[in-house]
């Protein structure tokens, strides 16, 4: 074998990248339920959703389908919503009576500040969330997780980071003159 070809054959082996699994540690069964059976965390249920926002995922729904079911956990003869607000919030204007969705198994170790949590991450990423929301969301991820987790979780820089959670402890009435862009913080 010559010089040439056993340089190759060692830098092959160097280049080989190891694979390791994905593991969730969410376990969960699809299953289609009453939508009347499904309740919201009280914190939730005080949030405000975007109407036009809402009409645009009920179209969407309507045309596409539901991609992506909400998430429950079962509690006694009810479910409690742990993700998927504004899907459920849809589906309801379309009128559904019963829909598939995500039923955490016993094995989930997930409750309600977990799905806090998974709740502002998964809507962090929508285009029209507002600094006053983001800013409570860092704020709220910063309690549960600490601020290195929460940006890490958000796909922010710390320095964004900062900046959205120092904003959470101005004042509302200073708030409420920041216009409604993401990008003023």
């Amino acid at each position: 074998m010559t010089k040439a070809k056993k340089n190759a054959r060692r830098i092959t082996k160097r280049r080989s990248v190891r694979k390791t699994r994905y593991t969730s540690r969410v376990s969960y069964r699809l299953k289609e339920i009453p939508i009347k059976k499904i309740q919201v965390w009280k914190e939730a249920q005080a949030r405000k959703l975007d109407r036009e926002g809402i009409s645009e995922l009920a179209k969407s729904i309507k045309t596409e389908g539901l991609q992506n079911p909400p998430m429950v956990k079962k509690e006694g003869n009810l479910y409690l919503l742990m993700s998927g607000q504004r899907r459920l919030a849809a589906l309801k204007r379309l009128g559904a009576k019963r829909i598939p969705v995500l039923v955490l198994t016993r094995k989930t170790e997930y409750d309600t500040p977990d799905a806090k949590a998974a709740s502002v991450v998964e809507n962090i990423h929508r285009k029209n969330m507002n600094v006053k929301d983001m800013a409570d969301a860092c704020a709220f991820l910063a309690q549960q997780m600490g601020k290195s987790k929460a940006a890490q979780s958000l796909g922010l820089s710390m320095s964004t980071f900062q900046k959205y959670h120092g904003f959470a402890g101005v004042p509302d009435k200073l708030k409420e003159l920041v216009p409604k862009t993401r990008n003023v913080v």
